[in-house]
């Protein structure tokens, strides 16, 4: 999931810095990555299949997670929270 995050950052907002945090609270793991949202639109467009969310989604459910993606005015987020134990 984190090296998903990376990936798309590094794509759709190069240069930017990418905060990655992982909490473990009582019986719950939580990996959240964001990124400050580009000022502006890439020079050129970055090469994408436009699967990665879905395929991220996919891959944490069948571990018994959820993912949330949240896009706020200016910033992405990506939250995948685990079941410990």
């Amino acid at each position: 999931m984190v090296q998903e995050c990376l990936t798309n950052a590094a794509k759709h907002a190069c240069g930017e810095t990418v905060d990655v945090r992982i909490e473990a609270d009582g019986e719950q793991l939580r990996i959240s990555v964001g990124n400050p949202l580009p000022a502006g639109l890439p020079a050129r467009a970055p090469v994408s299949a436009g699967s990665g969310t879905a395929s991220m989604a996919e891959r944490v459910g069948s571990l018994g997670g959820t993912l949330t993606v949240t896009r706020t005015g200016d910033r992405y987020v990506v939250v995948a929270t685990f079941p410990r134990g």
